[in-house]
């Protein structure tokens, strides 16, 4: 069976699930990254990052590591 989340901001790019199921989205429209814990509501991590796109878990240093993309003309 399906369920549908929503994540706190629109304009979502990149998807990391955690080994515990946390899933964090980010939004390269809003520059923002959404963490939704299992059980638990959605609480926006990262704010006023440009762009927010590329990101992965670093399971070494257990963090979670984006990229901010800077756009071609202003």
């Amino acid at each position: 069976m399906l369920r549908r989340e929503s994540t706190l901001q629109a304009g979502n790019d990149g998807l990391v699930i955690l080994p515990d199921g946390t899933r964090s989205v980010s939004s390269a429209r809003q520059g923002g990254i959404t963490e939704i814990a299992p059980g638990k509501e959605p609480r926006l991590i990262v704010e006023n990052l440009p762009l927010a796109a590329s990101m992965y878990y670093d399971s070494g240093a257990k963090q979670l590591q984006a990229t901010a993309i800077q756009p071609w003309c202003q």
